[in-house]
């Protein structure tokens, strides 16, 4: 059996800071591609991942040690805090619990190479690209680095850019947001690979000019764990390759996906949790479900989606939720079946109990509920018609001990007789 295993992994580390100006948007950096500081960004898909190439050759070096110190030109030291204001590839190592990069370099490329290093800033973002005509953060391979910002500065993320930036490399990136936001930019956000993981207390990643701001999303691994949004762009996103796995908190209906204009997925496998996702155009090349529940899922319940005996989905969530959102290359016109440990999923529309039947770029259900939920009667019968008395949870239906638990299907379906209940796993009405 092929398997995608998306289970969403813990780290902890650190982060830094500092100020902004408006600038106008280049060229995207790792991409190669125009995007404009209008609204002329394309949301078009590339729909290849991107191919990684070699870690990029320093021209300066950054050590964060007692005390940061610069090897080259372009940057300089005052406190905890280097400034960058020449163009270069600028290498950042070592350690600091009270240190910031600032990069302010009008009409200069500027790229910093996180070469295994761990910055937390007492005074605001850990890495902030006030200025510059382009900006990229890549993650040399091999390396573990992180970034942890403060909580009271004018900007709201640990790793903040005020143009449009790019992250690109194979390395592994923890973002820790304490303000607001883990990864935050003003104009347009692309990542073309490296295991990046955020959390943050409000959005994980946010590209905030309204109707103008894109994400793309083209490699690489990217978790997300919020306090509001997973990924929120005020603009549009567009997902072409990669792994993200992005998990929202109830609060304010937030989503994994939060997204003001158009959700794109021409590739890459996507699982986004929530209580209201934003849900992918038609203009997608690669299909998607999306399950909205009954009542709250639990965090910890391993959720596994499978089809043609493959598991599209293995993910055990870090947060409750009420919607999920599947995008995989797997997924194909046909019969899936959703399970929730070892309880096995329905929904309302079910032309027979457990079938979760796909065609099409988006397949949407809901009323997503464990297969025995007696919630679904109507005047002509319907899955698990009949009465049962009220769960402890003031829910309709059967628990766990109302009926026998079975091991999930290997790819057949099995005897109804051997159906299961159970679950505090129901689902709720769409918003």
């Amino acid at each position: 059996m092929k398997k995608i295993r998306l289970l969403s992994f813990v780290l902890a580390i650190s982060l830094i800071t500092s100020a902004c100006a408006t600038t106008a948007q280049k060229e995207s950096p790792g991409t190669g591609e125009s995007v404009g500081s209008s609204s002329g960004a394309s949301a078009e898909a590339a729909g290849a991942e991107v191919v990684q190439t070699a870690d990029p050759e320093p021209d300066a070096r950054i050590v964060f040690d007692s005390a940061a110190s610069v090897e080259g030109q372009g940057a300089e030291v005052s406190g905890g805090t280097v400034t960058i204001t020449q163009a270069g590839i600028y290498s950042v190592s070592g350690a600091t619990t009270d240190g910031s990069i600032v990069v302010d370099a009008p009409g200069e490329e500027v790229t910093l190479l996180l070469d295994g290093v761990e910055i937390l800033s007492s005074h605001g973002p850990a890495i902030l690209f006030a200025d510059a005509a382009s900006a990229a953060v890549w993650l040399k391979s091999g390396t573990q680095n992180a970034l942890e910002d403060s909580s009271g500065e004018e900007y709201d993320g640990a790793l903040y850019s005020c143009v449009s930036l790019t992250i690109d490399g194979s390395g592994n990136l923890t973002v820790t947001g304490n303000r607001e936001e883990g990864i935050a930019s003003e104009e347009h956000l692309t990542i073309n690979g490296g295991e990046i993981r955020v959390t943050a207390p409000d959005d994980g990643l946010n590209a905030n000019q309204d109707g103008v701001s894109l994400i793309t999303i083209n490699g690489g691994t990217l978790t997300v764990v919020a306090g509001g949004d997973g990924i929120d762009s005020n603009g549009s996103m567009v997902m072409n390759g990669g792994t993200v796995i992005s998990m929202a908190s109830l609060a304010d209906m937030s989503g994994g996906v939060d997204v003001d204009g158009t959700l794109t997925i021409n590739g890459g496998t996507l699982a986004a949790t929530g209580m209201n996702n934003s849900l992918p155009d038609a203009g997608s090349q690669q299909a998607s479900l999306s399950l909205t529940y009954k009542s709250t899922q639990t965090a910890g319940t391993l959720v596994r989606v499978i089809q043609q005996d493959q598991e599209l989905l293995v993910l055990e969530p870090e947060q409750d939720y009420r919607t999920l959102l599947v995008s995989s290359p797997l997924l194909s016109d046909g019969i899936c079946e959703v399970w929730a440990g070892e309880i096995q999923q329905t929904h309302r529309e079910a032309a027979d109990p457990g079938v979760f039947e796909t065609e099409g770029i988006l397949s949407r259900f809901e009323s997503v509920t464990y297969l025995e939920d007696t919630d679904f009667t109507s005047e002509d019968g319907g899955p698990g018609a009949g009465a049962r008395p009220p769960r402890p949870d003031g829910e309709v239906g059967g628990t766990a001990e109302d009926a026998p638990r079975r091991q999930p299907p290997k790819g057949e379906n099995p005897p109804a007789e051997e159906e299961n209940p159970e679950t505090e796993n129901q689902s709720p009405t769409e918003t």
